[in-house]
């Protein structure tokens, strides 16, 4: 996602996301993010909000910290109020780059997600592993691997930014109505 970032906006120097405190993954999620984001030589701001009444405020807080684009993590309670999220954002005229797919239908320029589909059948294989005999305690957790990149080209306009021909010709879905 970094270099995702740096690709379609090559001057971002501060990410911004929004985390659920009280969500184990969204702690772990914001972590990583702030890990890749040090690593890549941005800067990460979180902002944490912890019921969906805070998301207005937290949102709007988040983006009077001088990010230049909110890298939303996955949670419950932000992919739920995500619309809120997506509508301030383009209000400030700010991108909005996520991790669940179906956001690229409300609003996220950019969505780089783990291929479910993918997950689900390599999900299955394991069970038939299992069905002929195999010890599940021999079988090694492996998370999903593959990935997809999903653009809004028309998201990115409404706020003045063009997502670069290399990634929309590398996307696996680019979407090219409105909802």
């Amino acid at each position: 996602m970094m270099d995702l970032i740096k690709e379609c906006l090559p001057r971002t120097r501060r990410i911004g996301t929004l985390f659920n405190p009280s969500e184990v993954n969204a702690v772990n999620f914001r972590e990583q993010l702030e890990k890749a984001a040090k690593k890549a030589g941005l800067e990460c701001v979180s902002m944490p909000s912890n019921t969906p009444g805070d998301v207005n405020d937290a949102v709007l807080a988040l983006l009077q910290r001088g990010i230049d684009v909110v890298c939303q993590i996955n949670d419950n309670m932000h992919d739920a109020a995500f619309a809120a999220i997506a509508q301030a954002a383009q209000h400030a005229r700010i991108p909005v780059f996520t991790f669940s797919a179906g956001l690229v239908y409300e609003g996220a320029s950019v969505v780089l997600s783990n291929d479910h589909y993918d997950g689900g059948r390599e999900s299955g294989l394991i069970a038939a592993r299992i069905m002929r005999g195999e010890d599940p305690a021999t079988i090694p957790y492996d998370g999903i691997r593959k990935t997809r990149l999903l653009v809004n080209p028309l998201a990115a306009r409404k706020i003045g930014l063009t997502i670069p021909g290399s990634a929309i010709n590398r996307a696996d879905v680019v979407v090219q109505t409105e909802k």
